[in-house]
């Protein structure tokens, strides 16, 4: 979900921003989604950056009771960005409520700009994933795309969805976030612009001025793998599983995505019995393979 800059820059008061966004948030769950997503300090638009300060909130605030409400009410997640007042620290947070309205995880930004250091917000410490009901979940905000280190914190907790919460679009660091943490990763940023990626690192679709909100249906049970080791066995998985599976092939990154389209049919089980080499088991077994290369590489 996108939320238009320019209106909400133009918004004189408070209460004119929050109308504007919670009207977007209505659009959005129109469409029954599992997840909404808003973008970093939404609430903040159009003040002075040297005020943000102020509207650091507790996550008992009024404003994020309404949020959790709207998530009850619709029975959907809701990745909501808030600058957290926890005991006497800040943190650019991003909090996930649950489809009852309750906040079941949250994500401190890691890598903070020079900006948000002045103003006296404090850098998260612990990159923990989420197992929602929909898959596993990892984040990033804003400026955590410049570091590639944490989209492989991601990739070793093997998640299923990266929540990018942002001032800005991403270009296509997304999709190198997407193949690095093999990951679907769907941003929400100030702008138009923001997008769906795939695993394969190709884009699903973008939101614009004309269409601020993207919905997208994803695979619930999904495996990433690369072509090598495994392409000689699609024929045995088309003759054996048919529909009940779906193929997604890139021949230019070799790589595919396996996925289940039958409820109880498990990819889980399809490995198994076709002795398949998924992508997070296959690039640990290739470094160790080769381990004058992976010598090379110092801790900075």
């Amino acid at each position: 979900m996108t939320v238009d800059i320019q209106t909400l820059a133009t918004a004189p008061t408070r209460s004119v921003r929050e109308d504007f966004i919670f009207a977007q948030l209505q659009t959005a769950v129109a469409s029954a989604p599992d997840l909404v997503v808003l973008p970093e300090a939404c609430w903040c638009y159009g003040m002075d950056w040297n005020q943000w300060g102020a509207e650091a909130e507790p996550r008992e605030s009024k404003r994020v009771r309404a949020v959790a409400a709207l998530a009850r009410k619709h029975r959907a997640y809701v990745a909501m960005p808030i600058l957290e007042r926890r005991g006497n620290r800040t943190f650019n947070t991003l909090l996930l409520l649950n489809r009852n309205g309750r906040i079941v995880w949250h994500y401190d930004k890691m890598f903070l700009t020079g900006g948000e250091i002045k103003l006296g917000i404090t850098r998260g410490r612990h990159v923990r994933a989420y197992d929602a009901d929909f898959g596993r979940v990892g984040a990033a905000i804003c400026f955590d795309l410049n570091f590639l280190e944490l989209a492989h914190a991601w990739e070793k907790q093997e998640v299923d969805v990266i929540l990018f919460s942002s001032m800005y679009r991403g270009g296509p660091t997304v999709a190198t976030w997407s193949t690095t943490a093999h990951a679907y990763v769907i941003t929400a940023t100030a702008d138009e612009g923001s997008q769906i990626v795939d695993p394969l690192g190709r884009n699903l679709g973008r939101t614009s001025f004309y269409n601020p909100v993207l919905v997208r249906d994803l695979p619930r049970d999904y495996e990433v793998f690369h072509i090598d080791y495994n392409f000689e066995k699609w024929p045995a998985l088309r003759a054996q599983y048919g529909p009940r599976i779906h193929l997604e092939i890139e021949s230019e990154i070799a790589r595919f995505i396996l996925e289940s389209r039958e409820p109880g049919l498990a990819v889980s089980k399809i490995i198994r019995q076709h002795k398949l080499l998924p992508l997070h088991r296959a690039l640990p077994l290739w470094r160790r393979r080769n381990p004058r290369a992976t010598a090379l590489f110092v801790k900075p």
